[in-house]
């Protein structure tokens, strides 16, 4: 089984949570204009299903984890607050009635008790992997 572990330093969050998505997803809401992810981090994850569990040692609540399951498309996989990426948050915020619907293939982290900095432990088992086609 091919397992990866990483661990995303200094996350910020301002809006309450964390998500783990595939870049991908982010063309559904656009890119903010600055197309900067300060305060989240970029993964190199081989397409496929992943089984993801996540670990945050100090929040607000003490420690926190949990897992889902992760769809990746692209190859690379962020991970931050959501708004500091997507466009249309408003589009965001009601498609998933403020990040409690958690979107097919993604993870939100909202565990941790309020805004701050976190570092989030990951460890990713893959169930399937996706070959990819170039051309």
């Amino acid at each position: 089984m091919t397992t990866k572990h990483f661990i995303a330093k200094d996350i910020c969050v301002d809006a309450g949570l964390i998500m783990i998505f595939d870049k991908d997803y982010i063309n559904q809401y656009g890119f903010r204009e600055d197309n900067s992810i300060d305060g989240g981090k970029e993964m190199n994850i081989d397409p496929g299903t992943w089984r993801c569990y996540w670990d945050i040692e100090e929040t607000y609540n003490g420690p926190v984890d949990g897992h889902g399951i992760l769809e990746v498309t692209s190859g690379k996989v962020l991970i931050i607050d959501p708004c500091y990426v997507l466009e249309d948050w408003d589009k965001w915020l009601k498609d998933t009635d403020c990040g409690c619907i958690v979107p097919d293939g993604t993870l939100i982290l909202d565990s941790m008790g309020g805004d701050g900095t976190y570092e989030v432990v990951l460890r990713l088992e893959l169930i399937n992997a996706k070959k990819v086609v170039n051309g």
